[in-house]
């Protein structure tokens, strides 16, 4: 005979099961769609009103507004502070013009190609302030290098300090900073 104790911590454990497996699942089903080719962006998530993959060709080829050797500082967790210059497309012009957001959407966070995630950010502040979330392509007048060849490319997202100061609280920005970036997930 089971007693109430145990009995309790069944359902417990299947009510849990209930709700983890699907999330699971649905993690599991976007990792398998989500486009694998570094030279690629595939735009996915539960805030789109679809999937749309964007070539590394047409992130460069004027169709989307690029920002030219932007200045960006950069603050780690240890409390050491950079800046780069990077020249890279606008996260919200290229997710306007996708056409892809929906309405609900209220969130968005960058993928890297080795299946690294970065927190998720309000979609609200890459809209407030377009010219400090981009895809760079270009580091310091220098184009990245992909990772099979040793470097941070060929595209990594860039999420100036600003946009870390107007979370609450405050964080560092390096932990927006993804190399091999190759997906953005749109969350609604």
């Amino acid at each position: 005979m089971v007693s109430k104790r145990n009995a309790g911590i069944l359902l417990s454990v299947v009510g849990v099961g209930a709700v983890v497996v699907p999330l699971l699942v649905y993690n599991y089903t976007q990792l398998q769609e989500r486009n694998t080719n570094p030279w690629n962006v595939f735009i996915f998530g539960s805030g789109t009103t679809g999937n749309v993959t964007i070539s590394y060709d047409e992130l460069r080829s004027g169709d989307y507004q690029i920002l030219h050797n932007g200045k960006f500082d950069i603050l780690n967790r240890l409390d050491y502070s950079y800046t780069y210059s990077y020249t890279g497309v606008v996260l919200w012009d290229l997710l306007q013009q996708s056409g892809v957001v929906a309405p609900n959407a209220t969130e968005f966070r960058f993928w890297a190609e080795d299946n690294y995630r970065c927190e998720p950010l309000p979609l609200s502040l890459a809209e407030s302030y377009p010219t400090e979330v981009i895809l760079a392509w270009e580091e310091d007048n220098k184009i990245l290098k992909p990772r099979r060849k040793g470097g941070d490319g060929p595209l990594r997202s860039v999420v100036n300090l600003t946009i870390s100061q107007q979370l609450d609280p405050p964080t560092y920005n390096s932990q927006f900073w993804v190399k091999y970036t190759n997906a953005i997930e749109i969350i609604s």
